[in-house]
C-alpha cells in the first residue's frame, strides 16, 4: 500500500483537512485521525487499519494498494488521449487577411492577403471523406485573420462536411474565433443553421482603450459597432460567446469597463467573460509591457472573484483544476490548423509562418511525408524532463505550452504558488454549503 504523488493534502477546518488528487481530480475531507492513518502510511508505510477509509482513499487514487508507477499512468493515459483517432479536430482559416491592426498581434509580421480558392476547399472536405469511417466526432474552429472576410468559403466548407457527418453518423460542432466586427443578425442566423454555436470575441477594455489596441486598418475604431454586434448576438439562445480580454500592463485598469458591458448585454446567460495573457511571441510586443507568470496568476484569481462579485459564470478552470493529460491541439493526432492556403500548422503561434509548416492539404500523400517541424510537436513529452515527471502539478499542466517549451520559454503556472489550494478550498466550501442548504 502506497500513497499517490499527485496528492495535495492540506488543513481545513474544525480539525479536519482536504485531501485533491491532480490525476484523478477527487477531492475529500478527511477527519483528524483519518489523516493521521494517512500520514502514518505515507511517511513510515503502516498500513492503513479502518477498511472504509482505504476503500475510500483507493477508490479517489489518493492511495494504491499494490506499487505502482504513477508516471506510467499518466504516460499512457496522456498517449490515449493524444493519439486516439475518434475526433478530429481542424482549425481553418478561410482567409489570413484581417480588417483590424491590433497592436499585440503575433500574425502580424507574416500575414498575408490571402483567401482560401475552391482547390483548397475541396481539398479539406476530400480530407474529411478520407477520415470520416474513423471517427465519431468532427469539430471546426473557424479562424484567421478574420474568418468572417472569408465568409462563402466559411458556408461552402460547413455545408459539405455538415452533409458527410450525416451521411456517416459522425456527431459536428464548429465555433469561431471572430474579431466581431462584421457579425450581422443575417449571417448569424446562416451560422447558427450551420452548427456554429460559439463565438469568441476580444474586448480589450472601454471604448477608447479598445480602439487604440483593437482598431481597424484605416485607424478607424472598432468598440461601438462590436457592442453592437454582442448584443444582437446575446439574444440567440443557440449560441454561447465567451468574451476574451486580452491583458498586459496597459490595460489591466479596464478590466471594470469590460465586466461592467457585459453585465449589460448578458441576456440568457449565454455569455462569459475570461482574460488572454499577452505575450510578446517571435517580438510581436514589446516584453516589457507584458505581465509576468506570477502577475497574470494573481490578476486572474482577483478577476475570479469579481466574476463572482457581478454574478456572472465563473471561469471553470479558475473555479477547480483540470487536468490537463491530453494536452494542447498542436500535440495531438488529429488537430490541424488549415491555412487558407492550404498550408497546414500544429501551433496558432505559427499559422502563416511557412518555416513552420508541417503538410500541404493540397498534397493528398501529406501524412506519408513527416516533416521535422510536424515531429517535434508530435514527439513532444513533457515526461522526459526530470522536474517536469517528478512533479505533481504534471497532470494539471503537462509541462505548460509546448510551443514555449519547444522554444525555451518556459512556463509554470501552478509551482511556488498556493493557486491549486485556493481553488480546491473555494469548491469545497461551494460543495458543503450546497449540501447545508439542502437540509
Amino acid at each position: 500500500m502506497i500513497t499517490s504523488k499527485y496528492n495535495f493534502i492540506f488543513p481545513y477546518q474544525e480539525g479536519t483537512y482536504l485531501a485533491y488528487n491532480s490525476l484523478t481530480n477527487d477531492l475529500a475531507v478527511l477527519e483528524k485521525n483519518e489523516y493521521e492513518e494517512y500520514e502514518h502510511l505515507r511517511k513510515n508505510g503502516e498500513t492503513i487499519k479502518s477498511q472504509e477509509l482505504i476503500k475510500n482513499l483507493s477508490e479517489g487514487g489518493f492511495i494504491y494498494l499494490d506499487e505502482v508507477n504513477e508516471t506510467d499512468i499518466v504516460r499512457m493515459k496522456r498517449y490515449r488521449s493524444r493519439f486516439g483517432e475518434k475526433s478530429l479536430a481542424l482549425t481553418i482559416a478561410p482567409t489570413s487577411d484581417c480588417n483590424f491592426k491590433c497592436i499585440y498581434c503575433f500574425e502580424k509580421n507574416v500575414i498575408q492577403p490571402i483567401y482560401m480558392n475552391e482547390e483548397v476547399e475541396n481539398n479539406i472536405i476530400q480530407y474529411v471523406k478520407n477520415k470520416i469511417l474513423d471517427i465519431k466526432h468532427i469539430s471546426i474552429c473557424w479562424y484567421g485573420g478574420e474568418p468572417l472576410l472569408g465568409y462563402e468559403s466559411i458556408k461552402r466548407i460547413s455545408k459539405a462536411v455538415i452533409k458527410i457527418c450525416e451521411e456517416n453518423h459522425v456527431t459536428y460542432s464548429a465555433g469561431m474565433s471572430t474579431n466581431g466586427y462584421l457579425l450581422s443578425e443575417e449571417r448569424v442566423r446562416e451560422l447558427t443553421e450551420l452548427k456554429v454555436e460559439h463565438y469568441q470575441i476580444t474586448i480589450d477594455g472601454g471604448c477608447q482603450v479598445h480602439n487604440k489596441r483593437r482598431g481597424l486598418k484605416n485607424g478607424v475604431g472598432s468598440y461601438d459597432t462590436i457592442l453592437k454586434n454582442l448584443k444582437m448576438l446575446t439574444e440567440n439562445d443557440e449560441v454561447s460567446i465567451s468574451i476574451r480580454m486580452n491583458v498586459d500592463k496597459d490595460n489591466v485598469r479596464d478590466i471594470y469597463d469590460v465586466l461592467e458591458m457585459v453585465e449589460s448585454i448578458s441576456q440568457n446567460d449565454n455569455v462569459n467573460c475570461y482574460l488572454g495573457h499577452v505575450d510578446a511571441i517571435e517580438g510581436c510586443y514589446g516584453e516589457e509591457t507584458c505581465l509576468s507568470n506570477e502577475e497574470y496568476t494573481n490578476l486572474s484569481k482577483d478577476f475570479s472573484e469579481l466574476l463572482k462579485e457581478k454574478n456572472l459564470p465563473p471561469i471553470y478552470y479558475e473555479e477547480y483544476p483540470q487536468t490537463l493529460l491530453g494536452g494542447c491541439i498542436a500535440t495531438t493526432g488529429n488537430g490541424l490548423l488549415i491555412n487558407a492556403d492550404g498550408r497546414i500548422y500544429k501551433c496558432w503561434n505559427e499559422i502563416g509562418d511557412e518555416s513552420h509548416c508541417v503538410g500541404d492539404i493540397n498534397d493528398p500523400e501529406w501524412e506519408e511525408k513527416y516533416r521535422s517541424e510536424y515531429m517535434k510537436f508530435m514527439a513532444y513529452d513533457p515526461m522526459a524532463d526530470e522536474e517536469c515527471s517528478d512533479c505533481k502539478y504534471l497532470p494539471l499542466c503537462m509541462g505548460g505550452c509546448p510551443y514555449k517549451r519547444i522554444n525555451h520559454i518556459e512556463r509554470c503556472y501552478y509551482k511556488g504558488n498556493d493557486h491549486v489550494e485556493q481553488m480546491v478550498m473555494k469548491m469545497a466550501n461551494t460543495i458543503l454549503e450546497s449540501e447545508a442548504a439542502e437540509y
